[in-house]
């Protein structure tokens, strides 16, 4: 062959090699930019499923009642055992289902003890007709159990706090309902007392449009109010020693 015929051969298989790294380049690019689409979709996807977690907050946030059992029974006389929608001894730890946000709780000797603020997630969704019990020890700042629980800025509620101060032994419970985030207090429902050392039993019930505060197992405030029929229940504490925290539902 001559030297033309060979350079034009390597010219050829020059060509073909180059026409075939090119196709090779082609398809190597096309599947990376595939496998980067699918990374940007499935980024996308995650920050949507975020973004819409984080804006439904509490929505999104509902505790499911169903694997731990306290070890401690109820009290026959107080409900029976399927009138009970959630509960905490803390005989067993601490009830998962509370999803507590906040530093510094811990269950010591069968109790709750807080230092510091402490909030649940929402307790329960949808539900009706209900009371609320917890036992309170030894208050170091206060407590605030919000009811009929629609979401973070939806709500009723029961505070009892210093109303002045930390240091004061002056104790304040009051209701109120919060409707977009702005609070209203409820009128006449405020009662003060003053042995915070000793063991108390706060309890609220909400029938229908009914509500009751029974303190010590005896009805200190009933008031009425229209704004909310249901929703789920948040627990925020301010610090101090708990136990024994149930929910039932109203026959």
């Amino acid at each position: 062959m001559s030297r033309d015929g060979q350079n034009s051969s390597t010219a050829i298989i020059v060509a073909i090699i180059a026409s075939i790294t090119s196709v090779l380049v082609a398809i190597i690019s096309g599947y990376f930019l595939i496998l980067a689409q699918q990374e940007k979709s499935r980024m996308e996807m995650t920050s949507v499923a975020l973004q819409t977690t984080a804006t439904q907050d509490w929505a999104t946030r509902v505790s499911i009642v169903g694997t731990y059992v306290p070890t401690s029974t109820l009290d026959p006389a107080l409900a029976p055992q399927d009138m009970r929608l959630f509960w905490d001894d803390f005989e067993n730890g601490i009830n998962p289902g509370f999803g507590f946000q906040g530093n510094n709780f811990f269950p010591v000797n069968g109790q709750l003890v807080t230092d510091g603020v402490v909030e649940s997630m929402m307790i329960g969704q949808g539900w009706q007709n209900y009371k609320i019990q917890i036992d309170l020890f030894k208050w170091n700042w206060g407590t605030e159990i919000r009811y009929r629980v629609q979401d973070r800025d939806n709500y009723m509620k029961t505070v009892c706090h210093y109303p002045d101060g930390r240091g004061s032994r002056a104790r304040d419970c009051k209701s109120g309902r919060v409707i977009a985030g702005v609070e209203q207090w409820i009128p006449n429902t405020n009662f003060g007392y003053s042995d915070y050392e000793e063991h108390r039993k706060l309890e609220i019930q909400a029938e229908n449009n009914v509500y009751r505060i029974l303190w010590d197992g005896q009805q200190t405030i009933r008031f009425t109010d229209d704004t909310y029929s249901s929703g789920g229940v948040v627990l925020k504490l301010l610090g101090g020693t708990y136990d024994d925290f149930y929910i039932y539902a109203l026959p």
